[in-house]
């Protein structure tokens, strides 16, 4: 398991959306924007499985920033430094997408789960928040929370 993810414990974040323009009467092409930042998510994500960090680098803002467990605040250069494979025998599954488009800020949310062979490691939520730059959508904000494993018992 790569270092980010081994040192990601509990934290509770209220993300409010960057919203830069409170007029939600606009027309929003909405089903563009979504498509678009699906595929930034999903370089991003690949690069974070794969150890491709200038992969992850093209799709994150210059001031990108999130919190981590255990670590506070974390800028894009701490989190690229961080960045290692996923172990042989690991596995990482993204679910539960939920995607919120308000024109200029996408967020997305998605459930996270590490598995060391069949044994999960650990389960997030996910909270990434994309603003389009210069007509690209980078990720400018994300952040980790930590859910726990369901009990076992009373």
């Amino acid at each position: 398991m790569s270092h980010f993810r081994a040192t990601c414990g509990p934290i509770t974040v209220l993300v409010l959306a960057l919203v830069s323009d409170p007029v939600f009467a606009q027309a929003v092409d909405s089903s563009a924007n979504v498509k678009a930042v699906m595929a930034a998510e999903n370089a991003y994500w690949h690069g974070q499985i794969t150890g491709d960090t200038a992969a992850m680098a093209r799709v994150m803002a210059h001031d990108f920033e999130s919190f981590y467990p255990g670590q506070g605040s974390i800028d894009r250069g701490q989190l690229l430094r961080m960045i290692r494979p996923t172990d042989p025998g690991g596995h990482e599954d993204l679910a539960n997408w939920k995607i919120r488009d308000y024109g200029t800020t996408v967020v997305v949310t998605v459930d996270y789960r590490v598995s060391q062979g069949e044994k999960p490691t650990s389960q997030s939520s996910v909270t990434d928040v994309w603003a389009r730059e210069s007509g690209e959508w980078k990720l400018v904000f994300a952040t980790f929370s930590d859910i726990a494993p369901p009990s076992s018992g009373p």
